[in-house]
């Protein structure tokens, strides 16, 4: 993957950065078939160094979200922010400040 050394002046273009935590039904992802591997995978990733498959659960929809699967939404000036993504030390190039 080609890293893009400006993509920290392109996420600071687009809005406050936040993360949002939602429910989606597993009917709504395009293929949940290995959403259990990722669940196990993700149990034992603290005594597994390369867990197979990767604990990742970007995944994306096709649709809107309704407001009722909204759990919570994380900007930047909460101090749960940090914690999940450690942006304080990104590389210069990646900073979203």
């Amino acid at each position: 993957m080609k890293k893009d050394k400006n993509i920290g002046i392109k996420l600071r273009s687009i809005g406050m950065p936040c993360i949002i935590k939602c429910t989606i039904p597993l009917s709504s992802l395009p293929d949940c078939s290995d959403i259990a591997e990722r669940f196990l995978s993700f149990f034992v990733s603290d005594e597994i160094e390369y867990p197979e498959p990767t604990a990742g659960f970007d995944m994306p929809i096709t649709r809107n979200l309704l407001n009722t699967e909204v759990l919570e939404i994380i900007n930047i000036h909460n101090n749960s922010f940090e914690e999940l993504t450690n942006y304080k030390n990104w590389d210069q190039h990646y900073s979203i400040l």
